[in-house]
């Protein structure tokens, strides 16, 4: 057993993820459990974001970024994924951020956006004609563009993952994880 973790973990730890946050009002709960998964899984990830100094959750706490949203490389990374909340809404229609997720898209890899996030998802035209899922109150929004929209609380269709709301986060955060590691 021992064994299989060391092995595990090495392989892992060549994952790399990165997670885009609002610079304010971002889900806590969801970040959480998304970087909760992706550390007891050894992977590596990076935090991206447009805010001057620290972003900061719906319940106060704060997260420096590691990279602003102009100067990601998606070559860099196996997955994307975007962290919802009320400060996720300030992003929509935001061309640095659909410009990021066309490239991931582009190369074919794993994107992923929790509750309102999901609407940029939508809106960058990488759901055009497949099936997502979003917080209720952003379903207008996110069918736009010509989703198809399921009331599940997860969906996954292809290399893209989209979940309702805040309630989803921990299985939400567990296929990410598992679809960046092939499981």
């Amino acid at each position: 057993m021992i064994i299989f973790e060391k092995i595990k973990s090495k392989l892992a730890l060549r994952k790399k993820a990165l997670l885009i946050l609002p610079e304010k009002k971002f889900n806590e709960r969801e970040f959480n459990a998304v970087r909760e998964a992706l550390i007891k899984n050894y992977i590596s990830f990076f935090i991206a974001s447009d805010a001057i100094d620290l972003c900061t959750g719906d319940r106060g706490s704060k997260v420096k970024a590691d990279v602003k949203l102009v100067n990601i490389h998606p070559a860099n990374f196996d997955g994307l994924c975007i962290i919802g909340g009320e400060g996720i809404r300030d992003y929509f229609g935001n061309k640095s951020v659909i410009s990021v997720i066309n490239r991931f898209n582009n190369g074919k890899k794993t994107i992923a956006a929790i509750c309102a996030a999901s609407v940029i998802i939508a809106q960058a035209g990488v759901l055009d004609g497949k099936t997502g899922t979003c917080f209720p109150a952003d379903k207008k929004e996110f069918t736009k563009s010509g989703v198809i929209y399921s009331d599940e609380p997860i969906v996954k269709d292809k290399h893209i993952i989209t979940a309702k709301d805040a309630e989803a986060s921990t299985e939400f955060a567990t296929l990410f994880v598992n679809t960046l590691l092939n499981i």
